[in-house]
C-alpha cells in the first residue's frame, strides 16, 4: 500500500497542468497589432501544442527577453510588441521587423506566409460583406474584444483531491 503523502502528491500533480502555452496570446497579438487573422502558435513555439520547452523560435526568445513569460499576461505582451514596433525589431535573417511580417500576413521567423496581410488603414475584409463600422461607446478596439483567461479550477480541483485523500485515509483509521 502506498503512502498517504505519495497519494497527496500523485493528485496534485494529476490536476495541476503541464506548463503550456498561453492560450490567449494569439488573439492577444492579433488584437494589439490589428491584424486580419490570428496568428499560429508557431511564430513562438516548436510545436502546435505549445510549451515552455517549445518556446524557443525567434520571436518567442525576443518576447521573453522583452518580459514576457508563462504566466500568460497580455499586458506585457502588448507592451513588449509595441517596444518591438518601435525599435523595428528584426527575428529573421533578412533584418525585416516582426511586426511588419506578421503585418504583411508572414511569420516573423521564417518570412512565409500564415495569414492574409492587413491593409492599409487596418480594416480587415469581412468574408460576409463590408466592415461594419461602430462609433460612440459601442465601438471597441479589437484587443478589448479577447476573451478573458478561462477560470482556473485546477487548484479547487487540488484541493478537493486532498480533503477527499485526508477524509479517506480518517476512516481507515
Amino acid at each position: 500500500m502506498r503512502s498517504p503523502s505519495f497519494l497527496i502528491f500523485a493528485s496534485i500533480l494529476s490536476v495541476s497542468g503541464a506548463a503550456s502555452a498561453c492560450p490567449t496570446f494569439p488573439a492577444a497579438v492579433q488584437g494589439d497589432l490589428g491584424l486580419c487573422y490570428t496568428p499560429p502558435c508557431t511564430i513562438c513555439h516548436t510545436t502546435t501544442v505549445g510549451n515552455i520547452n517549445s518556446a524557443t523560435q525567434p520571436m518567442a526568445v525576443e518576447l521573453l527577453k522583452l518580459g514576457v513569460s508563462a504566466a500568460c499576461d497580455t499586458t506585457v505582451l502588448a507592451n513588449a510588441l509595441k517596444e518591438m514596433e518601435t525599435d523595428k525589431t528584426s527575428v529573421d535573417a533578412a533584418g525585416k521587423p516582426a511586426t511588419t511580417l506578421l503585418e504583411e500576413g508572414d511569420d516573423p521567423n521564417t518570412d512565409q506566409s500564415i495569414g492574409p496581410a492587413t491593409p492599409d488603414g487596418g480594416v480587415c475584409p469581412s468574408a460576409d460583406g463590408p466592415p461594419t463600422v461602430a462609433y460612440g461607446c459601442a465601438a471597441q478596439a479589437p484587443s478589448a474584444q479577447i476573451a478573458a483567461d478561462p477560470p482556473a479550477w485546477q487548484g479547487a480541483a487540488a484541493i478537493a483531491a486532498i480533503a477527499g485523500l485526508f477524509f479517506a485515509r480518517r476512516r481507515r483509521v
